[in-house]
């Protein structure tokens, strides 16, 4: 008849295969529903998105499998203009090395995030990153560092307790493991119960459950195994209920090490037996080192040396590979145990002693990290009002400079762009008058001079092509100043330590210098058109890099606006054009579109392939136009208002037009009052004669 333990055991095993089953079963199915929409995806940032989706999914299944996802993912969202999805995938290739002890590349990926995420102030996913970077310093031993960043999250939380999440409970349960290996066993039982807590508090039986099994670790290293195996044996019924397959393993691996302290080694080995039979559904080197670890010294205290020997040897090869120093010294000193008492004393003292190498390293390192945060501390107390003093008067110091240099930086530029448009207007006007008085000169000797009309027609022609090209030199040397001074306006906005009340000035004068960027370029754009011998370069061009680049040129407006951007071209698509005269097409239907769509709307930008034509759509959620403005606007200049205030020259779309004829092109206007405008771009595929 079996005993009631080894029912139990088979029990449990019933249970880990139908569970396991029934997890397979489900998650083969999620699996298949990813992988059949990544075949579906043809966007980079929908495919990344994706493979960071498969790689969170395989994280607790098999860890090889989740990092070739994730380093996909991070792949693809390098390329993106979006840096947040390329966050998050470090964040989980981060997550993904915990659970195989690899935490030196699990640190390295969260560092990366860290770097990568752009937001200056604290918000929730920087505080996750960095509760994921104390549990890898604590895993290498770096428990000063840990402590040190652990101490600065747990204000931050007791600060803004609106911001707690799933991951606080982690926190606090990595600072009484991390007070448990310096030795402070009194603040490890504070932080155990203030988790428990917490957990109660949020109602989460994952977190309770995480947090009554630690409390039973205290507990059995406290040596009240009747509170120990308590708690144990709650979190063990919450972990299967609700089929965490990790916690389960953690909570037979607990209930054995209870059994083993108590020396009731036969239930230990059941227990340990058990917590293998789940590992070896999910990929957890830790735990698994630690199992083999305890089944060694199990065997140890019932002298069969045999299996103690070939499980201490599975530990300590595990703790090698994923570089634990704390759990490696406890398996050499299980090794040397066996060898001394199976009476291979030369085995014995080589493996004592590599143990106790690694214990006086940690014990060396536990010192000046005890050392250190004493000298912090005191040192902390005596300059904290000093150090606070020197930094508001640095702040202010600060602020009046950079007070001062703005308002001559702003002065400067006015007196440049003064004097810039002044020499425009002396020039236009000479320009003129002598155009004039020339013409005038010839009417009034046309009658007496009828055998030098053929001569004067040549030299008015020179003038005016002198003109042209005077007028076509200084839209370039006017233009060049002004992009630069909208440059430096946007980087003054963008400045950390810019006084509140310039920013709306600033964004004024930004306005203005962007109307009078566009009317010099679409000045430049049709001076080159009219200039006599101008000729068409009509060559294939990729239609994803001119439109990156007139992205890219509104970039700045675009993100003020908030304005979100679903560029649905695909690379390879071609278009037989001149690139110049197209991308002053692009860049002005894009700069019109951004101009009358309204904070927080969209713009998208895709093809069509027609038989003989390519037609570039781009689409927004603006104003729009009424069907007399659609008429009007290529025929007849009309200037409007964008959204916030912007100016515009009403000349880009005549512009676009002229210029796309010029090609064998044309423009079609789709648009609805208050619903949007969709702007096509014809172009074609083959060279046509003009």
């Amino acid at each position: 008849m079996p005993t009631k333990s080894v029912r139990l055991f088979i029990l449990t095993c019933i249970w880990v295969i139908c569970f396991s089953g029934s997890t397979a079963i489900a998650q083969s199915a999620e699996f298949r529903r990813l992988r059949r929409e990544l075949n579906q995806c043809h966007t980079d940032s929908g495919r990344a998105k994706l493979y960071n989706d498969l790689g969170q999914f395989y994280t607790s299944v098999k860890t090889d499998s989740a990092i070739y996802f994730l380093r996909k993912a991070i792949d693809l969202a390098a390329t993106l203009p979006d840096k947040r999805l390329l966050v998050m995938a470090y964040y989980n290739l981060g997550a993904a090395n915990e659970p195989s002890g690899n935490y030196i590349q699990g640190l390295s990926a969260l560092r990366q995030a860290e770097r990568m995420h752009r937001s200056g102030s604290v918000d929730s996913i920087k505080t996750n990153i960095q509760v994921r970077i104390v549990r890898a310093l604590r895993g290498l031993g770096d428990y000063q560092d840990a402590l040190k960043l652990a101490l600065t999250l747990k204000q931050f939380y007791e600060k803004y307790p609106l911001r707690q999440n799933k991951l606080t409970g982690t926190l606090l349960t990595e600072l009484s493991i991390i007070y448990e290996r310096l030795g402070r066993t009194d603040s490890t039982l504070v932080y155990l119960l203030k988790a428990e807590k917490l957990a109660q508090r949020r109602r989460s039986e994952k977190e309770l459950a995480a947090a009554l099994s630690n409390l039973s670790h205290y507990y059995t290293a406290t040596k009240d195994f009747v509170r120990a195996e308590q708690y144990q044996k709650q979190a063990l019924s919450l972990h299967l209920k609700i089929g965490y397959l990790l916690g389960v393993c953690v909570g037979f691996m607990q209930l054995a090490q209870i059994k083993q302290t108590q020396h009731a080694n036969a239930q230990a080995i059941i227990n340990y037996r058990k917590a293998l039979l789940v590992l070896q559904r999910i990929d957890c080197q830790e735990y698994l080192g630690n199992c083999y670890m305890g089944l060694a010294q199990c065997y140890l205290a019932i002298r069969d040396y045999s299996r103690a020997s070939v499980y201490s040897t599975r530990s300590t090869l595990i703790f090698q590979a994923i570089r634990s120093s704390y759990y490696l010294q406890q398996a050499l000193e299980t090794q040397a145990a066996i060898f001394e008492q199976s009476g291979e004393y030369k085995q014995a003292l080589r493996f004592a002693r590599k143990a106790q190498v690694l214990k006086d390293s940690l014990i060396g390192l536990e010192k000046v990290n005890a050392i250190s945060q004493l000298q912090a501390s005191y040192n902390l107390k005596h300059k904290q009002t000093e150090i606070a003093t020197l930094n508001k008067n640095i702040a202010l110091e600060k602020q009046t400079k950079h007070t001062i240099q703005l308002k001559l930086a702003l002065a400067q530029y006015q007196r440049i762009f003064f004097l810039v448009i002044s020499l425009l207007l002396m020039v236009l006007s000479g320009s003129i008058y002598l155009s004039l008085r020339r013409q005038k000169k010839i009417h009034r000797l046309l009658s007496h001079q009828t055998d030098k009309i053929s001569l004067q027609a040549r030299q008015l022609a020179e003038i005016n092509a002198t003109k042209d090209k005077i007028f076509t030199l200084i839209s370039h040397d006017l233009r060049s100043p002004t992009a630069r001074l909208k440059q430096d306006l946007y980087r003054l906005q963008t400045t950390s330590q810019l006084n509140p009340s310039l920013l709306e000035p600033l964004r004024q004068l930004e306005n203005q210098v962007n109307q009078i960027l566009d009317l010099l370029t679409n000045l430049l754009d049709w001076s080159h058109s009219q200039l006599k011998g101008f000729q068409l370069n009509r060559e294939p061009i990729q239609l994803m890099d001119l439109v990156t680049n007139s992205l890219n040129h509104s970039a700045g407006h675009l993100q003020y606006k908030e304005i979100t951007v679903l560029n649905q071209l695909s690379y390879g698509t071609t278009v037989l054009a001149d690139k110049h005269q197209l991308n002053s097409v692009i860049r002005n239907v894009l700069s019109n579109a951004t101009k009358f769509t309204p904070k927080g709307g969209y713009i998208r930008l895709y093809t069509k392939e027609r038989s003989n034509y390519l037609e570039l759509r781009i689409e927004d959620t603006g104003i729009g136009m009424s069907a007399n403005q659609i008429d009007r606007v290529l025929t007849t200049p009309e200037i409007r208002t964008g959204t916030v205030g912007e100016s515009s020259t009403g000349l880009g779309l005549r512009l676009c037009q002229e210029l796309l004829t010029n090609q064998s092109g044309s423009i079609h206007i789709q648009s609805w009052p208050e619903k949007g405008t969709t702007v096509s771009i014809r172009l074609p595929k083959t060279l046509t004669s003009n």
